[in-house]
Parts: C-alpha cells; structure tokens; sequence
C-alpha cells in the first residue's frame, strides 16, 4: 500500500488571531448586508489586538477610519484578506497579489448552483494552487469572528461546520456555560478543508472534543489522517454527517451496489476510526460536552440515583433499551445505602432515595457511596421537574463532587422551567454536564463509552498485531490474473477468488451437451446448472440457473435451452458455455462484497445473503486496510453472529472465523487491485459448520488484462 496522504501544516492561529485584515468590499451603507459583516470583523479583530483595513474604492473613509481604494493601498502585510464584493473571483486574483497568508470568499453561487458555478469555482482553485495562499470557502460565513467567551473553565469544545446556521447551537451554548475553542465555518472546501482544522484543534491543549456539522468530505483519505490524528492525541470527534438516505453512485451491477450506499460506508468508516456520530444539533452539542469534561471510564455500568421511584423506572428503561449497562450495585454498596435509605425504597439500580435523604447532608454520603461503587461508570441524577429544596440539595451536592470524582456525574434537567437558582445559579458554570432530555443523556453517555472502547482498541493493538493489513494470508498480495476488463463471469471470478484461499464450489465448465452430461455424472447428482458469460451478471433473472437438476436427460435437455435462451436475449453476448456445479448443503447465506465509494475508495460489505439481502438490507462496511478484530466488528453489526449461534451450536466460533477468513482475502483483493478494481459480489456465500463455500460471485475490474 502508498503511504496515505500526509495532513498539512497550516498556520491556523494567524487565521483565528489575525494581526491584519484586509475587508474587501467594506461598506457604510446603513442597513447593508456588508456593512454589518465588515463591522463583525472589525469588533473582533480589534478586540485581540488586531488591525482591520476596508478597502472599497467608492469610499474615503468607513465609520471615521480611512478606506483604501485598493488592497495594494494598504501598507502592512496582510494575514487575512475578506472578500465581500460580488465578483469574488477578480477580487481574488487582485487580493492574492498582496500576499497574504489567508483569504476568505463569503459569496455563494458556486458548485452548489450548477455547472457555471462549477466552472467558477474551479476557477478560483486554480488562482489558489497557483499563489500559494490558504482559502477559505467559498460560499461560507464569517462565524470565526463571533465572540468567544473567556471566563468559562475547562476544556473548550472547537466547531467545524458546513453550515453557518446549524453551528449557532453550539456558539450559543456558551450561554450555558460550555466554552467554544473556536468555529471554522468550511464551506466548499476549495482549499482548506475540514481535516485542516481538524488537526489545528486537535493541537490545541484547550479543546476537549471537535464538533462537527458536516455535509460532505472534499477527501475521505484525509478525513481518515485527521481522525488518526485526532486518535493518538485522545481528542474526540463528535460528527453530524448529513444525506443517510442517499443512495450510492455506483454500477448497480450487483446486489451489493443496490444495497451499499454511501451512507453505509460511511458509517462504517466512522466506527472504524472512532469518529462518533449523531443525528441531530442537541446530541451534536452534549456527546460533544461529555466527551470533552469527562475522564476515561473506570467501570461500564450506569448508575440511576432519583427521588422517584417512576423516574428512576422509566429512564433504567430507556438506558438498558439503548444497549447500556445497569448493572445491579455490589453488596457492600447495598448495605452502606440502607444507612440512609428506607428499607421500602430500592438501592440495588436503579436507587431511589424516595426524597428527603436526598435533602439534607445523606445525600452527599449517597453519591460518594455510589461513586465509589467498582462496577459504576456514570452517575445519573435525573430531575423532571423541579423539585425545590429537593433539586437544590442534589445539585449543590454535584456540583461539590464533581470537582473531585474520578467518575462522571451528570444531571438531567428536565423541567421546562429554566430560571430556577438550582439551574441557572449553581449548574450553569458548574462543569456538571447537564442534560435537558432523557434521550440527550443517554445518547452522550453512550458516544462516552463507545469513543473510549475505540481508543482502548488502540492501545491493546500491538504493532505487528492484525491491525495490519499484512496478516491473513501473503502480503502483499500477488496480483491475481485478469483475463479480460469489465464484469467478469462466474468461473472466471471464483477462478481468481480461489486464488486467494476461498473456497468455493466444485464447478465444470461444459461446452456441449454431452461434456455437460458426463461432469455431472461426475460430480454427482443432483446438480446446478448456470450460464456462463461475463456479459449476462444475472443469471437467475434471466432464468439461466437451474437447481436441483437429476438426470443425464435434464442435464442435455437444460444445456440445450440455456444455450437457446442465452442468444436469444444478449445477441452480443460472449458465452462461455454451461457450469455444471454441485449441490451444497442448506446453510446460512450470506453475502460479501466490494463497492466503490465515491469519497472513501473501495470499501468491504458483509451481511446476510441470498434474497435477504435486498428484502432486510442487513449489511456493514469498512474501508481497507483492517485487521481481523475489525472485520469481526464488522460483521458483528449484522444479524449473522446472532442467526450463526442458533444454527451453528458448538460450531460457532469455528464458522465465524471462516466468515472472517472470507473478508480479509476479499480486502486482499481490494488491496492487490487497487483503482483497477469496480466491484465484487459474493452471493451467495454459503456457512456450513466451521466452513464457507462461495456458490457465485462476481468480479468486475477495468484497465488492461493481466
């Protein structure tokens, strides 16, 4: 494998910190768009140190402050030049002359509105590639100049986002007490792109998670380097990805292709990598918090501690629907509990206090007892409503604790009143992490435990362990032998697929009606019956598949009619002549594949096989290279594993790792081919006990044969 790509060093704090500013396009006009851009800019520049240039040719001077008739008026060199004037890309190849270090394009009007568009903003790339500035957009915002808040402690949670609008939550949580390191709004990623700030705020020791609102990646092979990135430097990447029912690009010449969409690999590569995604803004913003003010976990267990007994009912519930553990409390914890706790009320988890406890100096000797619980995580305190001197005592008594535990504590707020001393005085500021909803706890707490488990993946991976794509079998890959570009047919793709160390069903290709007769007598009946051509992908739609054929007569009689058929509806066809193949035993079936992703590259599918697969969908994948831990994570995400232990018995482990065996030579083949390959299908694959036999497949490639 080519080394990945390497992330650039860009000098990002001269962005976010510039000493000059350059506005392009200034304006004076009351009530004009530019007028209140040029001011934003101006507030914040100049609040840090800074000094802002407006440059517009019909004005002498801006809100008492000379403008320039030109950027190549001013004398200073620039950091960052604003262009704001509607023909940015003559603005741009007048302002890249000056120098400066960044240039920002906020108009729109580019690749998102069509081929003109498109034209122009390649246009502007190609001004970029060639002055060597860094830029910004187009069609972007200037978000990066709202104000920060610096009174808030710890760590900061950094925002990278496609979208101005949708990064307003996370600016505006700062209200609540949760610090922004920053906001880097991308927009078309003409140049610097998402994984540029990515790694930026991954260097800073301030930011505790990197947030991010994200419609599309400009390089799926940067995006992995900055979520390595981000990986060895534990700081977490918390993602809303847009478009989950987009369907893949494709050539849907296989079932995999109708079924592996974009979204799927990309799912997939986010659970490869420890990227965790969310669905929406309010999830965005708290696994986002959690993550960045929580320490590493030293139990998985999730404790519920309430004042009611049908709370503590209903959120167990939810918590153990979402996959988390409630694990029952220890029997020392139990016992010291009942010290302040009436025997009628539950202490095993959840633990109900039933109220009065909870107000008065037991509460805290509840939560310290709680905490110290060895097969506790999380602490969870929910409130519904506010209740008083009840949610007051608690809340203080967190609040206290949190600075000193080495577990997390969260609260949830639930009441719809948000003007209450508890809340508004004593939570926000606090560090608490506090929620306002069951479902935002339980999603935060979840991307806790799944972002740890990934980096704890990490650090129990030797070097030279299965992480490496050079394990399961001989790396690197021989390339295997192409007879010819395009969809290959059936014999020719198990041909190169039992290459490498699949196996697969015993086949005899008959040209004539009696060769067909005499292989089938040989394999023994009862046999399959197939075309074989490479320009007829799909044999049983076509009718070109006869099952469970008996007799020396309906072997002749089936070759006979294939042939026939076969002229009949592909004139053109190249047709090799008839697979004469053995009857495997029922098994589970299921399916393997390839699929090129038009960010990602050729990404690796597994999921259940045979007509399940367009009816359930039941399908993961993961980008090469991986290891055999990962595949077997992969498959893990199907109903395989669960349909495999039912059917498979003692056999379990053995026919798993025969399913493994079959992902890991397919990412071999990916890995051998590289761009040279389009597609594979491996439907079905059929698991018997402690092994696989692949029935049919498909391979198609392009470029020259080997």
């Amino acid at each position: 494998m080519p080394p990945g790509p390497v992330l650039r060093d860009v000098p990002l704090d001269r962005f976010f910190n510039p000493r000059t500013v350059a506005v392009v396009g200034a304006s004076a006009t009351r009530g004009s768009g530019s007028r209140l851009l040029y001011r934003t800019v101006k507030k914040k520049v100049e609040a840090q140190g800074g000094t802002v240039y407006p440059v517009n040719p019909n004005r002498d001077e801006i809100d008492g402050q000379k403008c320039y008739r030109s950027i190549h008026d001013i004398d200073a060199v620039i950091d960052l030049a604003v262009i704001l004037v509607d023909d940015p890309v003559s603005a741009l190849r007048d302002a890249v002359a000056k120098h400066p270090t960044f240039v920002m394009v906020y108009a729109a009007g580019f690749a998102e509105a069509g081929p003109d568009g498109l034209r122009a903003q390649q246009e502007l790339r190609e001004i970029v590639r060639q002055s060597g500035v860094y830029l910004l957009g187009p069609n972007t915002t200037l978000n990066s100049f709202l104000p920060l808040r610096e009174d808030l402690p710890g760590k900061r949670i950094a925002l990278v986002s496609h979208s101005g609008h949708q990064g307003r939550h996370i600016w505006e949580a700062q209200e609540i007490g949760i610090p922004l390191a920053g906001w880097a709004p991308t927009g078309n990623e003409v140049d610097l792109e998402f994984s540029d700030f990515v790694k930026y705020f991954a260097d800073r020791d301030d930011v505790g998670a990197i947030a991010g609102y994200v419609e599309g990646f400009k390089s799926g092979a940067t995006l992995l380097a900055a979520a390595e990135y981000a990986a060895q430097r534990a700081t977490p990447l918390v993602l809303v990805k847009v478009g989950r029912t987009r369907q893949g690009e494709s050539t849907a010449l296989s079932h995999t292709a109708h079924v592996a969409g974009s979204d799927l690999v990309a799912t997939g590569v986010f659970r490869q990598h420890g990227i965790v995604r969310v669905d929406a803004l309010d999830e965005l913003l708290y696994v986002s918090t959690a993550l960045a003010r929580w320490p590493a976990p030293l139990a998985d267990g999730v404790c519920v501690y309430t004042i009611s007994g049908g709370t503590a009912a209903n959120l167990t519930d939810l918590v153990a629907a979402a996959g988390l553990s409630v694990p029952e409390l220890a029997a020392e914890t139990q016992q010291a509990l009942r010290e302040w706790i009436p025997p009628r009320l539950r202490v095993s988890n959840p633990v109900d206090s039933g109220g009065p406890p909870s107000g008065d100096w037991r509460g805290r000797k509840i939560l310290e007892t709680l905490i110290s619980d060895p097969g506790v995580g999380v602490v969870v305190c929910p409130f519904v409503a506010n209740a008083g001197r009840l949610s007051d005592a608690v809340v203080r008594d967190v609040a206290d604790l949190i600075r000193t535990s080495p577990k997390p504590i969260c609260l949830i707020w639930g009441s719809p009143l948000s003007d209450a001393p508890a809340y508004k005085d004593v939570l926000i500021g606090s560090g608490v992490v506090t929620f306002r909803t069951f479902s935002q706890c339980i999603r935060a707490i979840s991307g806790y435990f799944e972002y740890h488990r990934y980096l704890a993946r990490r650090g129990d991976i030797p070097a030279d362990s299965d992480i490496s794509p050079h394990t399961g079998g001989e790396w690197p890959a021989p390339e295997p032998l192409i007879p010819y570009p395009g969809p290959l047919s059936e014999r020719a793709a198990k041909q190169v697929l039992a290459s490498f160390g699949i196996e697969v069903s015993t086949d005899r290709l008959a040209k004539s009606s009696a060769e067909a007769v005499r292989f089938a007598a040989d394999i023994g009946f009862p046999v399959v019956l197939k075309i074989s051509s490479p320009d007829i992908p799909h044999k049983s739609a076509a009718g070109l598949v006869a099952v469970g054929v008996r007799s020396e007569s309906e072997t002749a009689q089936t070759f006979e009619e294939f042939i026939r058929r076969a002229k009949r509806i592909a004139e053109e066809a190249r047709i090799e002549g008839v697979l004469v193949c053995e009857t495997i035993p029922r098994g589970l079936e299921i399916l393997v594949g390839v699929v090129r992703d038009e960010v990602f590259g050729p990404s690796v599918v597994v999921g259940l096989g045979g007509e399940a697969v367009e009816v359930m969908g039941d399908v993961s994948a993961r980008v090469p290279p991986f290891g055999r831990a990962e595949a077997e994570r992969m498959i893990g995400e199907t109903y395989i594993p669960e349909l495999l232990r039912r059917r498979m018995g003692a056999e379990f482990r053995t026919s798993l790792d025969a399913i493994v065996n079959v992902v890991m030579a397919v990412q071999r083949l990916v890995l051998a081919l590289g761009d040279r390959l389009v597609e594979v299908d491996l439907n079905p694959v059929i698991v018997l006990p402690g092994r696989t036999v692949l029935v049919d497949a498909l391979i198609a490639t392009r470029g020259e044969p080997t």
